[in-house]
């Protein structure tokens, strides 16, 4: 027979484990090609344990030139790999590039604790005049001229805007995620009572087998019983009729 332990109080006391428990990869790449259809600002979703869920981005000609030279390419590889390292453990974080860009890594929560993360950037904050020394000294072979032009071409986002739009993607993905883990609980709770009533089902039959038994077991009785009885009855019966036949 099954046995269920489960019952409604601990379903809906149910907890997401994963981000992307709750959220499948392609709802998740959606909603960030949207946003980055909307505002140019690429778009990576990170869960928790560090899986990469979504990531959504246009090459940019800076990032593709300083990845041509050996100092901008190693300093590249470090940039992204602190970025999606980095833990914002309640609080966003802006996290500066040496290209004077700068990424923003916001924490994604439900019920008080971290799933996961956005990173939105690279973009360069709207109040950043020009390229930085840190970038125009990146490599003994830079092409200054080709690199200021590439700089200005980069997305610029005011610190204040960007704030509001990481806010509002923030909102949709916890949104989602409120979404996803209710349909969770609600699909559990229909097993749950698929596997109750088949208990209750089984229980039924087994008493009704029970019952059954009990009732053939009873009927055997009875059969012997009248067997017995039959022979018993015969016996002096049959004396007497041979004393009426001889009597006649």
């Amino acid at each position: 027979m099954m046995q269920d332990d489960t019952n409604a109080a601990d379903i809906l006391m149910g907890d997401v484990v994963r981000l992307e428990d709750v959220l499948s990869r392609d709802s998740v790449t959606s909603v960030s090609r949207s946003f980055f259809a909307l505002f140019g600002l690429p778009v990576r979703i990170i869960s928790h344990e560090g899986d990469l869920l979504a990531d959504v981005h246009r090459d940019r000609p800076l990032c593709n030139y300083l990845n041509t030279l050996s100092n901008g390419q190693r300093a590249c590889a470090n940039t992204v790999s602190v970025v999606r390292d980095l833990e914002p453990n309640g609080q966003t974080i802006v996290h500066p590039c040496f290209t004077g860009a700068v990424y923003r890594i916001v924490p994604l929560e439900y019920q008080g604790r971290p799933i996961g993360r956005l990173i939105v950037g690279p973009y360069v904050p709207a109040e950043t005049q020009g390229p930085p020394a840190s970038l125009l000294s990146i490599d003994a072979a830079i092409d200054v001229p080709s690199v200021r032009e590439h700089f200005d071409r980069m997305p610029r986002v005011r610190q204040d805007i960007a704030e509001e739009l990481c806010s509002h993607l923030k909102g949709v993905l916890e949104l989602l995620v409120f979404s996803g883990h209710r349909a969770q609980l609600a699909s559990t709770m229909q097993i749950a009572n698929v596997r109750e009533n088949y208990r209750e089902l089984a229980e039924k039959n087994e008493a009704l087998k029970t019952s059954y038994d009990e009732l053939k077991q009873v009927d055997q009785l009875k059969s012997t019983f009248l067997a017995t009885v039959s022979h018993e009855l015969r016996t002096p019966l049959t004396s007497i009729i041979g004393y009426t036949e001889m009597l006649e």
